[in-house]
């Protein structure tokens, strides 16, 4: 379990033992001077994915995505707990559209590969809007710049959906 100067606390569950009580983190907001010494093009990733991640305006990691992304894109499981601003989403969506890239889908097992819930439309909203932007360049199984459909919705809208 690490600690990056009170803005970051990752969980590994496989390691920690998972157990999650009460705030571990500052309050202080992060600015551009908490990045990481660790770059995304450090990351080994697919070239439409750094594309992707480098039209998003990101070069170093944000210290949650460091402690983050490599354990992630290891496969194994990790709970993350910072503050709003700090890239948890971009590092989820890297390591699921890491993932996507590098397995194959079951055979004869037609249907999403992923899902992705979001506790409120705001959130589903920027989670989607985020997901454009860092998956544009993604192949999909047709060879197209298309790599998913994503649909976003809560219990008080109609479904929105856009491929990308």
């Amino acid at each position: 379990m690490g600690l990056l100067g009170g803005l970051a606390l990752i969980f590994n569950r496989r390691n920690d033992n998972l157990q999650v009580s009460g705030t571990a983190i500052d309050t202080a907001a992060q600015s551009s001077h908490h990045l990481t010494t660790l770059r995304f093009s450090d990351l080994s990733l697919s070239p439409g994915l750094q594309r992707g991640i480098a039209e998003a305006g990101f070069e170093y990691c944000t210290p949650i995505q460091s402690e983050a992304l490599p354990l992630a894109l290891d496969g194994q499981d990790t709970a993350g707990q910072a503050q709003t601003g700090t890239g948890k989403t971009a590092a989820y969506l890297v390591a699921l559209f890491n993932r996507l890239e590098t397995t194959e889908p079951p055979r004869g097992e037609p249907g999403p590969r992923a899902l992705v819930l979001a506790p409120t439309r705001e959130l589903a909203v920027q989670i989607h809007a985020d997901a454009q932007v860092l998956g544009k360049y993604l192949p999909s199984s047709s060879g197209s710049p298309s790599a998913a459909r994503i649909t976003t919705s809560s219990a008080t809208s109609s479904p929105r959906a856009s491929t990308f």
